[in-house]
């Protein structure tokens, strides 16, 4: 196995937890691993953002797929060891939708949500019981070959006749950052077992303790790690394998292997020479399509909430009042801003150890546009989002002493995600597919993992990250040592 200086094994770009847990993996198989990380800090969206003593989480608050044999569970307490470090802390509530006709909360049952629904809507009585025990009941295989080639917006069709609760559970899968009704039936119902109907757990002491407590990991079995630092170019050789890869600093470092754990299409089409690939890939690449982006604002409060908003804490809100997502995604793919805000998401959280609610975050899903866009409208459209969350959680306005925005292109400059895309390619059926981008195949050792490769399970979500992850690790290690 290769020690020289300026060689490794395997050659990671992008710290994100595809990454780290790839790393992992590898590392602790004895191989040498280097990783190169753009920002100064690691966890790519799972991470934190600290302004005057509050410490926000950048995008990831809840996190589906913890409980005992779970794919978070196999990855990082039985393969990765990590639960002695690592926590994941559980609340009785994971998801609340705020309509017109009222308050609804996700407990681990569904119990209280879907009893609140049959009153509303007694004709669907039947369809509710019918789709909560898909949900909560069926086996994942039977899932994946029933709904594989579905979208969700058809399998609403087949449980129910009212519109309204169609929209009614197209809500939260906007989180995919596409269409609820046109992402894959099997994200979606994968989505609701595992972060809705799973029950709110969320990382204790902030997004950023996940990816920190895998960097000591790959430490401790000496892999290395270069922050701030930028892969400006992979050489690939004459035989048709990646060769090495050539940083923003003029350092040359040869691989055995490279992971692709960020956006392929910026690899494909910026870093390699494309007299190299297969035009079938790069055509493939250009034709994909992207998530929407996101405008996100973090406040401060100087005073904590009042007890009556403390049963928020911790999970994941949803203020759609008019159940209008078709309309809110409609404008997303003409590219328009949708003005009238009326799809918004809150995460309501403590800093600093603190038991009371003292900070807020909100976000809306939103085109990508242009700079200019953003700088010319980020304050209004703040003021906008601030005044549509006060008739929820009354005077935050009035409490906050820190505010901060995150912009689309924000999102961009921090992750090079194209379109400053918050979960990657979008979760279609014809996307849900390992081959859709094979590994192995468009250089005999690169691999990719993250938000950019594909999988039958979709996009979005530390679980699918964390399973690709361990998937392009394994892959690797069959490859160099026979493992199965």
């Amino acid at each position: 196995m290769a020690r020289d200086k300026d060689r490794y094994d395997v050659v990671i770009i992008g710290a994100g937890i595809s990454g780290l847990v790839c790393g992992c993996y590898l590392s602790e198989a004895g191989m040498k691993v280097l990783i190169v990380e753009k920002n100064d800090t690691v966890g790519g969206y799972c991470s934190s953002i600290e302004k005057n003593g509050y410490k926000f989480n950048l995008t990831t608050c809840m996190v589906g797929g913890v409980r005992e044999a779970s794919t978070l569970d196999k990855v990082f307490y039985k393969e990765l060891q990590l639960r002695d470090s690592l926590f994941f802390k559980r609340e009785k509530y994971s998801n609340t939708i705020i309509t017109e006709d009222g308050i609804f909360n996700f407990d681990s049952k569904g119990e209280e949500v879907f009893s609140n629904l049959r009153k509303i809507f007694p004709g669907e009585s039947r369809g509710l019981r019918l789709f909560l025990n898909l949900t909560l009941s069926a086996k994942n295989i039977d899932l994946y070959l029933k709904y594989k080639n579905v979208t969700f917006g058809k399998l609403l069709d087949a449980f129910f006749s009212c519109n309204k609760i169609k929209d009614f559970f197209a809500i939260p899968c906007g989180n995919f950052g596409f269409s609820p009704y046109k992402i894959s039936a099997f994200s979606a119902l994968l989505y609701y077992r595992e972060t809705i109907l799973n029950a709110g757990y969320h990382i204790s002491g902030g997004a950023e303790k996940l990816p920190e407590s895998m960097l000591d990991k790959i430490r401790i079995n000496n892999g290395d790690i270069l922050l701030s630092t930028c892969v400006d170019r992979i050489k690939v050789s004459k035989d048709g394998s990646v060769d090495g890869v050539e940083l923003d600093n003029g350092t040359s470092i040869k691989t055995n292997y490279l992971v692709a754990c960020c956006d392929i299409r910026n690899v494909l089409l910026n870093m390699i020479d494309r007299k190299k690939i297969h035009n079938k890939f790069i055509h493939l690449i250009k034709k994909m399509l992207v998530s929407s982006s996101a405008f996100i604002v973090y406040l401060g409060l100087a005073k904590p909430l009042t007890k009556e908003i403390e049963m928020y804490k911790s999970r994941t809100l949803w203020f759609c009042p008019k159940y209008d997502t078709k309309e809110v995604f409609r404008n997303i793919e003409k590219n328009k801003f949708n003005r009238n805000l009326t799809y918004l998401t809150g995460y309501l959280s403590s800093s600093g150890g603190r038991s009371q609610i003292d900070q807020v975050t909100l976000y809306t899903l939103v085109p990508f546009l242009n700079k200019k866009f953003w700088q010319r409208n980020m304050s209004r459209i703040s003021h906008e989002i601030i005044c549509k969350t006060e008739k929820i959680i009354k005077n935050i306005s009035m409490h906050t002493k820190v505010s901060h925005i995150i912009t689309p292109y924000d999102l961009y400059s921090y992750s090079l995600n194209s379109g400053g895309a918050v979960k990657g390619w979008v979760s279609i059926p014809q996307y849900n597919n390992s081959n859709k981008i094979p590994q192995g195949k468009i250089f005999a050792n690169f691999y990719t993992a993250g938000q950019w490769s594909t999988l039958e399970s979709g996009q979005g979500g530390i679980a699918m990250a964390s399973l690709s992850g361990r998937r392009a690790a394994r892959m690797i290690l069959r490859n160099n040592r026979g493992i199965k």
